[in-house]
């Protein structure tokens, strides 16, 4: 199509519906070119679910479950353990039991019995309930040997309904799986949809719209694409549970405790909702969660609520802790050389891994596979966009006890003894069948917007495409880095700045965005909007979800300055380090694209060293890398640098304190180039006697006891010094000599004065200021 036949469309698709260019843009761009298939895709209704029986299984089915309950056989629904199993098993075991069937459910315990069906759980429920029928939600598409256990020595009839990827090889039993029904609609649903359509098959639509919230949620969850079917099933359910009609008790419990009084939205889900519903799952049994959606009784439900909650904080803390020993772990591998990440680790919860794969894998844009426990290990993989980890997993079917899974993200167990294998395995197969783009950081399609085009408007019409998820992502929008200025937000690390009247830029967690524009880092922003309602004013807020460094124009050294004296508090202690010529440094990448960081301190090092590079050119950034562990020059880096194999240092830093750390947080080879000090000449003009330390220690002091406060040292430097660069040195020499102390959100504590010469800071500056 040529740029005329675009804007043509775009502006008769405007017109039609009456929204921005902008939007019919981002409409054209998902393939909806006209008003009619625009205004279904935006509202669905009722009528475009599809015919259940449509689906392979599904009259098999429905006509052995309705002999069961004519039968009064005793059913038993067997679930899984996330919040796709939860709700799966909520709605079939529910249903069921609302029309009269003689139905338990069963959710095997994560760390007793493992993901799916398996012999023990089997033989549990056959002790416990006696059971006719088994009918797995969620589970069972690769479980062979327990069909033929069930049939063979049990007399136990089994429905496996699953979503999961076929296997080459199904379970002799009556299986219900949509990706056995291709160019289906309902190709994509998760379990909870499958439960879902057996439901509308069995007691009709009506019947079926009372768990279509439950559906709604577990689709969501379950990161399966909001298409088809599965964005009529998220897009009435969301309908339903935001207008708070006919909700379960339990659910509606568990959205006040999150204090969810706005729409809900896709996002609140995924981030609130969800990982509550799996929090008892990944500690201990998920099985009493089923309880939430089925149970009417207050005092049990408000138990309930309260332990989801509380498990869910647990879960965080022992993630974070997973987490930070999944990376010291990983500065043991070579990135490299291994475009897996494969840990294992004996104490690791289970329950936990997956989440560590999938930081790990968005991360370092890697496929991820993370194991716990200790004969048999097991774990969970994920993957990005464009690595398939079922295939990866499969790739290694020969020595691994199980597997199951999809595209971006699957389990596996395997013996210890064959974990070293499996990753041979593995690593061979995506050696093989992925080149090197694939594990590079990628950028997602985006719109370049002007300020004046973020409009409250806009916002409404993004909010259209709710919900939204894979196959139908939020959209985001590119703005320069000179769109605004982007200045603090208190004391927090959290800026802003003003787009237009009524929307502004917001980057959380990311002053450094604002160091870098200053420094002369130029940025693309990707955004996406939300509206923001503040003392019932409504506006556009535009938040970062990442910076696109785009190129370096020389700007202020001030930051880079102030973080370069700070990096050089850390105590003396011995390093080790390669000492190189600032010539050879251009020399020093690995053979490949990756796990070389290149670090400077000032405008003219990274000047200096972009003109020695000549034609070969790496991402520029500050403070944080762009595509970590790429090739990348960092300016005054502040992160983990545990995916670097080589750390080249441009500027010599003053003291061997700053080596001795990064010896310490990395096992990559140190590279210093040396007598190259960046501020010499500033260190140089700095009166750093004894008299001006101590009236600077004097204005400190008088600035803190008359109830003042700064937010970080630059900015106390400019309420207290006629010079910010002078007083730096001096702040810092008065801090590591212990004449000040700092506590939370920088709250200044001065001490009794020390000697200045007590400072190994001070001492070095004096000794280059001296040096001609």
């Amino acid at each position: 199509m040529n740029d005329f036949g675009s804007r043509e469309k775009i502006r008769a698709l405007s017109a039609e519906l009456s929204v921005s260019p902008l939007f019919a843009e981002i409409l054209i761009a998902r393939g909806i070119e006209d008003a009619e298939s625009a205004k279904a895709f935006l509202h669905p209704s009722v009528q475009d679910l599809s015919d259940p029986f449509a689906l392979v299984g599904m009259k098999e089915t429905v006509e052995r479950i309705r002999t069961a309950i004519e039968e009064k056989e005793k059913i038993v629904v067997y679930g899984d353990y996330d919040c796709d199993g939860i709700m799966a098993t909520s709605i079939l075991s529910g249903y069921l039991s609302s029309i009269g069937a003689d139905v338990e459910y069963f959710i095997p315990n994560r760390f007793e019995s493992g993901y799916g069906l398996n012999v023990e759980a089997i033989e549990e429920i056959a002790e416990t309930y006696f059971p006719d029928l088994i009918v797995t939600v969620d589970c069972g598409i690769s479980s062979v040997k327990e069909a033929e256990y069930l049939s063979e020595d049990l007399a136990i009839d089994l429905i496996v309904t699953d979503h999961h990827t076929l296997p080459d090889v199904l379970p002799n039993a009556i299986v219900l799986n949509p990706k056995l029904t291709k160019d289906s609609p309902a190709f994509d649903l998760c379990g909870a949809g499958v439960a879902f359509k057996i439901v509308q098959a069995l007691g009709g639509l009506d019947e079926a719209l009372k768990y279509i919230d439950m559906a709604a949620i577990a689709t969501v969850a379950d990161v399966v694409p909001l298409t088809n079917e599965n964005r009529t099933i998220a897009y009435l359910g969301l309908k339903k549970i935001n207008s708070r009609a006919s909700l379960k008790k339990g659910l509606r419990m568990l959205i006040e405790s999150c204090d969810l009084k706005n729409e809900l939205t896709s996002y609140d889900i995924s981030f609130q909702l969800a990982p509550r519903i799996n929090a008892l799952g990944r500690l201990s049994d998920a099985k009493e969660v089923v309880r939430l959606f089925v149970s009417d009784e207050y005092l049990e439900l408000e138990g309930l609520v309260e332990k989801l909650n509380t498990q869910n904080e647990l879960r965080r803390s022992l993630e974070a802790e997973q987490l930070n020993e999944a990376f010291e772990m990983l500065k043991d591998v070579d990135l490299t050389a291994h475009k897996l990440i494969y840990l294992y680790k004996e104490s690791w919860n289970i329950g936990i891994v997956g989440l560590i794969a999938g930081k790990l894998s968005k991360r370092f844009h890697r496929p991820a596979v993370i194991l716990g426990g200790e004969d048999v290990l097991r774990g969970s993989a994920r993957s990005p966009e464009g690595i398939d980890i079922y295939q990866v997993l499969k790739s290694a079917e020969s020595v691994l006890e199980g597997f199951g899974g999809h595209k971006a993200a699957g389990g596996l167990s395997v013996k210890r003894e064959n974990a070293i294998e499996a990753r041979k395995l593995m690593e061979q197969y995506i050696e093989e069948t992925y080149p090197i783009s694939a594990f590079k950081f990628k950028e997602e399609p985006s719109y370049s917007v002007s300020p004046d085009e973020i409009t409250l408007s806009l916002c409404d019409e993004v909010a259209l495409l709710e919900p939204t998820g894979v196959g139908n992502p939020k959209p985001t929008f590119k703005l320069p880095s000179s769109c605004c200025n982007l200045t603090p937000m208190g004391s927090s690390a959290h800026v802003k700045g003003a787009l237009n009247r009524n929307a502004e830029l917001v980057a959380f967690g990311a002053s450094y965005l604002a160091e870098g524009v200053s420094f002369g880092v130029t940025y693309d922003f990707v955004t996406s909007c939300r509206k923001n309602v503040y003392k019932n004013k409504e506006s556009v807020q535009m938040r970062v979800g990442y910076a696109v460094p785009k190129g370096f124009e020389k700007g202020s050294d001030l930051y880079a300055y102030n973080r370069y004296l700070r990096s050089n508090l850390y105590p003396e202690a011995p390093s080790e380090f390669t000492p190189i010529t600032f010539a050879e440094a251009k020399d020093s990448f690995y053979d490949d694209d990756f796990c070389t960081l290149f670090v400077a301190f000032s405008a003219a090092t990274v000047s200096e060293f972009k003109k020695a590079l000549g034609d070969r050119s790496i991402p520029i950034c500050y403070g944080q890398p762009f595509g970590e562990p790429e090739n990348e020059l960092v300016i005054a880096p502040d992160f983990d640098l545990c995916a670097y194999r080589r750390i080249v240092l441009l500027d010599t830093p003053l003291t061997k304190g700053y080596l001795a750390y990064l010896n310490k947080i990395s096992n990559a080879e140190l590279f210093v180039v040396t007598d190259r000090y960046p501020f010499k000449e500033i260190f140089s003009a700095i009166d750093l006697s004894r008299e001006s330390i101590y009236a600077a220690y004097s204005n400190v002091k008088k600035f803190v006891f008359s109830g003042n406060a700064a937010s970080t040292p630059i900015d106390l430097a400019s309420k207290t010094a006629s010079s910010v660069a002078a007083f730096l040195a001096k702040f810092y020499t008065l801090y590591e000599s212990g004449s000040l102390k700092i506590g939370q959100n920088f709250a200044l504590l001065p001490q009794e004065f020390k000697e200045p010469s007590d400072s190994v800071l001070y001492r070095r500056i004096t000794a280059l200021s001296k040096q001609k």
